[in-house]
């Protein structure tokens, strides 16, 4: 089972709204215009305002993400939580103020219980972590609120364990040790990363399955990946996908896109970085003409163009 922080969040637009399903797609999709903001406030922190500006644009079209903004579901704020906790370490690594770690511990604990591939933000925050200034500032109460935080929000479901005879627990030992479902054979899994990374990742959320668009996309995010990794915000949205990229390879059945929901957020904003690293005018205007071009294809897929399920008007047919 999935944390219950999701359903604590559904209690309140369902109370408000006197239990109307509605109300509950209704905070998902204010929670993917919110992580639309997200992407644009550290856009715009790390890059400039145009890059803001094209990283949270893209991501708002997105097919994909607007699938997963529209409806309730678990998985579906896992975006929104993983941007907070890569807010929290450059707050860390910008102030050296590991008070930071509270929103840190929360987010992650958050993530988590959206959907469990969460996880692997934990050893990306460890590893961002430990790349600080000298200058550190409550590093130990800072530290103990942090893990306090995590564990709080994480505490539903730990009780739920001690008092299911530890199902949760057992069920992911299963998944580790038995059956196909995780293979730790780092060479197989490495060589899956291409994969992961063109398709799942550009192809799916960023150019619309386009196949001439994903292979430019996907060269294209290495490029301030090679040129500009010493700064702290590529090296963060580097971390963030190669630890990601490597966590998924380890899973061997078929890859959703909702697993990638930790991880998504991470081209977008490379693509918007390529804003600030650009100075010859003639390339700018190539910028220019693939931000058009993805909106093209991505529009084209927009699911708001197909009719609606209807579901909450069936659901009252089907009770009649």
């Amino acid at each position: 089972y999935l944390g219950p922080l999701y359903y604590y969040m559904m209690a309140i637009p369902m109370a408000i709204f006197w239990l109307n399903p509605v109300a509950a797609a209704g905070m998902d999709a204010l929670i993917g215009v919110l992580t639309v903001l997200l992407v644009y406030l550290l856009g715009k922190l790390w890059f400039g305002r145009v890059a803001g500006l094209i990283s949270a644009y893209l991501y708002a079209i997105s097919p994909v993400t607007i699938i997963y903004s529209k409806s309730s579901w678990n998985p579906n704020p896992t975006p929104f939580f993983a941007l907070l906790a890569i807010f929290g370490l450059y707050k860390i690594h910008k102030s050296g103020n590991f008070l930071w770690l509270i929103l840190l511990g929360f987010a992650l604990a958050a993530g988590l219980q959206m959907h469990y591939l969460a996880v692997i933000l934990i050893p990306i925050a460890f590893i961002l972590l430990i790349y600080k200034k000298k200058l550190i500032k409550n590093l130990l109460p800072g530290t103990i609120l942090g893990v306090l935080t995590f564990l709080l929000v994480m505490s539903p479901l730990l009780l739920f364990d001690l008092k299911h005879d530890f199902l949760n627990y057992k069920a992911i030992t299963a998944l580790l040790t038995q059956g196909n479902s995780v293979q730790v054979n780092i060479f197989s899994n490495i060589t899956r990363i291409p994969s992961l990374y063109s398709y799942n990742l550009i192809g799916r959320y960023v150019t619309g399955e386009n196949f001439f668009l994903t292979m430019l996309v996907s060269i294209l995010l290495l490029v301030p990946i090679i040129f500009r990794l010493r700064s702290w915000p590529i090296l963060a949205l580097t971390v963030w996908l190669l630890v990601g990229l490597l966590g998924l390879s380890f899973y061997r059945q078929s890859v959703y896109d909702h697993y990638l929901g930790f991880l998504n957020p991470v081209p977008f904003l490379l693509l918007g970085s390529m804003a600030g690293l650009i100075r010859i005018p003639a390339w700018k205007i190539g910028l220019g003409l693939l931000v058009l071009f993805l909106t093209i294809v991505n529009l084209q897929k927009n699911p708001l163009l197909f009719s609606p399920n209807n579901q909450l008007k069936r659901t009252q047919e089907v009770a009649k």
